[in-house]
Order: structure tokens, then sequence, then C-alpha cells
């Protein structure tokens, strides 16, 4: 059952709620990407820093195939991202 329907939202309202959450996002989304590019261009080294947690990234996942596929999480908060910088 979806939560506006819980919550009491006829299926007008429920429209409404999703193209206003949609919309948002896409605002949301433009806003950090123009934040993102006016940090990039004023410091131009973060992208060395992160050119190099590709590079290391991705040396570690060449050299060591498959260390990090076979792992299983029981727990819902962990993600892969954790499991990967341990």
């Amino acid at each position: 059952m979806h939560v506006c329907f819980q919550i009491g939202l006829s299926e007008e309202q429920h429209l409404t709620a999703v193209n206003f959450g949609i919309l948002a996002s896409l605002v949301t989304r433009l806003l950090v990407l123009l934040f993102s590019a006016a940090l990039l261009e004023r410091f131009w080294w973060v992208m060395i820093v992160f050119a190099a947690f590709l590079l290391y990234s991705g040396c570690k996942m060449l050299l060591y195939p498959g260390a990090y596929t076979s792992r299983t999480s029981t727990s819902s908060s962990s993600s892969n991202m954790v499991c990967y910088c341990e």
C-alpha cells in the first residue's frame, strides 16, 4: 500500500504529490550540479583528489577481482560503499 493512500490522499492529490516530488527532485539536482560546477571551477585541485580516488579504486578492483562481490549484508543500513571502503 502506498504511503499517500495510508495518509488519506485522494487519487488527484496523490498525482499532485508525485508530480511535485519529481519537479522538486529535478530542481534540486540542477542546483547541486550548478553548485558543484562552480566549486570545481574555483577549487580546481579537487578534481585531482577525485581522480586519485578513482585511480585507486580502479587499481584495487583490477588487482583484486571479485573481492567485494561475495559479501552479503544482513543489515539494511550497510551499503556496498561501506563494504568497499573497509
